[in-house]
């Protein structure tokens, strides 16, 4: 159940204080039959939240929110009359106000009583108090006396906790490594030796993170559930609780987790960004928006995660000015120009200790590419996908001429053995304009061979996940290439049943290296120019096998045929590919409808920005201030 919070309520972040109650016995009365004590609340202003048992080894009971001038009564019922004896009580409390405490236990008294009823139990309360540094804290006292007698317990006295926090360690350095099964094994086999070690909690928040990235939403709850359970007041929890909700479609209950997270931590971004995503599934765009505004104020890497962001605009109106749009109508050819002229570099043995200057530079270059082109590409994208799924005799009557080849193929699994930086089967568009314009765009493929045990053949995707589809296009006619071509890489992630399709940004804004082993210097849009000085490196040769559909002639038909040999295609699997490769080209392998769909769909998360340039002057791509053009994105 969510808590409403106090302005000046407690939110620790930190591991509880623990406090045990140890009942002494206390005057024996005609049938006694609970054991009572009562806590109240004098500190004016504060909410605290604590939570008692029976017994050490007990269930932690309902957490109580105790409010500034409250008493609560916690009781335990004896077996029988007049017995007098109860198992040990425990309270759990943190004591700081915006920061955790130590962890201590007290010895405590409760008295015998006839009844659960107030008075007559030993009573105690919740004050302010301030340590020798000015800090103020929450301290339980005895009422009418002092602070009651800490007795700490001995460091290292449960061997099992020690243990656990050594396996909980060695997952943490599987997380690091990304070795995520073993990081699990590890946490698991954490908890099962002790699971009550102090980093239990953050071990079953670690677990469902995990889970909930490998689409195991209902595993994940559990774990998020269980991490609550043993830290009530950590924001994380919840947040992440409420983004396994969410991604399960229980857009009620992720709301209700998000809404204590930020109730907790108000500046939470990522709770913010799953809130708004949840508000805009139910329909309540205002709310989502106020939520999406919040998140990335507090944190501008955000805007990237959003899974979706079409509640910021009128999704007909950021489709329609997507299909009005004119390629070169947001920059000019002096801006393109410079845009290439950017140095670009090579990212190699980054990410210890402070980045270099020149790295800074790289950094913030390949965002300024990818701000100023970003409109342009992905409306080319789209111009292409469209094109693409029309009749020979529509593309004629609009003057269009598209041509599909198949390409080089290389070995699937070393991109850095390549030329340009891909692998696979490449597979070649070029859509000729009649004003002269031009979109040249290449696609890397692959076969997948089928998993063992499968009766599955395989099947033919695109490239990893990361700059799997390129495009190149003149913009203007110039006659130069400098000033007529742009240059951009693209990622392609299927995501189950649906797709994203995105202008990559490829480096660390941590270390400065790429996000991905599968990457190598061309990826990045600085660098693109390099390759292409000379402008499209299509022959004569390539020019005319594309016209006549000659496709058994191109290069890469054969040769992708013999890598299906290679990888285990069935000689059945091959046959059918070749008819389908003689029959529809090179297109026949890529996912039109779908790019098409997550391009699109990218384009309404990018409009905004659109319509803040749309009637600006065109953009430069000059700007020595390295730290400005960052925060333009950042």
């Amino acid at each position: 159940m969510s808590r409403l919070f106090s302005l000046l309520e407690i939110r620790p972040r930190c591991a509880s204080l623990l406090l045990a109650l140890a009942l002494l016995p206390g005057t024996a009365h005609a049938q006694n039959r609970y054991a009572l004590l009562h806590i109240d609340n004098q500190t004016k202003d504060l909410n605290v939240y604590y939570q008692v048992r029976w017994g050490e080894n007990a269930e932690w009971g309902k957490e109580v929110n105790l409010e500034a001038g409250k008493r609560w009564n916690h009781w335990y019922a004896y077996e029988k009359p007049d017995q007098n004896r109860s198992p040990v009580p425990q309270i759990t409390f943190n004591s700081g106000i915006g920061k955790a405490r130590s962890v201590i236990i007290y010895n405590l008294e409760a008295f015998a009583r006839p009844t659960n009823q107030d008075g007559g139990g030993k009573l105690y309360a919740f004050i302010k108090k301030t340590d020798a540094n000015g800090q103020q804290y929450v301290e339980l006292i005895v009422v009418g006396g002092d602070a009651p007698i800490a007795k700490q317990p001995p460091k290292g006295s449960d061997p099992a906790a020690k243990i656990a926090t050594g396996l909980y360690k060695e997952g943490l350095k599987s997380l690091a490594d990304k070795d995520y099964a073993k990081a699990v094994e590890w946490f698991t086999q954490a908890l099962k030796a002790a699971p009550n070690f102090p980093e239990a909690a953050v071990a079953h928040n670690n677990l469902g993170v995990i889970q909930l990235q490998q689409g195991k939403f209902e595993t994940a709850i559990n774990e998020f559930t269980q991490a609550i359970a043993l830290d009530v007041r950590n924001s994380n929890f919840f947040s992440n609780r409420g983004a396994a909700y969410y991604k399960r479609g229980q857009f009620g209950l992720a709301l209700r987790n998000l809404d204590y997270a930020v109730r907790v931590n108000p500046n939470l971004a990522a709770a913010y960004r799953w809130r708004a995503q949840a508000h805009a599934k139910q329909g309540q765009v205002d709310l989502a928006r106020e939520d999406y505004y919040k998140a990335v104020n507090l944190d501008a890497a955000q805007e990237e995660l959003f899974e979706f962001t079409s509640f910021l605009v009128n999704r007909q109106e950021a489709l329609s000015a997507l299909e009005a749009f004119q390629l070169g109508s947001t920059l000019t050819p002096k801006a393109l120009a410079e845009l290439n002229n950017f140095p670009g570099g090579e990212p190699i043995g980054l990410g210890d200790g402070e980045m270099s200057a020149n790295i800074k530079e790289l950094i913030a270059q390949e965002k300024t590419h990818l701000r100023l082109l970003e409109h342009e590409m992905v409306a080319a994208a789209n111009i292409l996908f469209r094109a693409a799924k029309m009749s020979p005799k529509e593309l004629a009557a609009k003057g269009l001429k598209l041509g599909w080849m198949f390409g080089p193929v290389t070995a699937p699994n070393n991109r850095n053995e390549s030329k340009d930086g891909l692998a696979g089967l490449r597979v070649i568009g070029r859509l000729e304009f009649p004003d002269g314009k031009l979109i040249n765009s290449i696609a890397a493929l692959k076969f997948y061979p089928a998993k063992e045990d499968s009766e599955e053949e395989g099947k033919i995707g695109l490239l990893s996940d990361v700059d799997n589809f390129r495009l190149e296009v003149r913009l203007f006619d110039q006659g130069a290439i400098k000033s007529d071509f742009a240059f951009q890489s693209f990622r392609v992630v299927a995501q189950g049943t649906r797709m994203r399709m995105q202008p990559g940004f490829y480096l660390d804004m941590k270390t400065g290296g790429f996000v991905s082993k599968d990457l190598v210097f061309t990826a990045l849009g600085t660098n693109c120019i390099n390759c292409h000085l000379s402008g499209p490196k299509f022959k004569a040769e390539h020019l005319a096998l594309m016209q006549n559909q000659d496709y058994p002639a191109m290069e890469g038909f054969k040769d992708f045929l013999d890598q299906m040999k290679h990888w285990s295609a069935s000689k059945t699997m091959r046959r059918k590919m070749e008819d389908l490769m003689k029959a529809n080209g090179p297109a026949v392998f890529l996912p039109i409808d779908a790019m098409l769909a997550a391009n699109r769909e990218h384009w309404i998360s990018i409009y905004p920005r659109y319509l803040e340039r749309k009637n600006a002057p065109a953009l430069s791509g000059r700007n020595t201030d390295a730290d400005s053009r960052t925060r333009e994105r950042d």
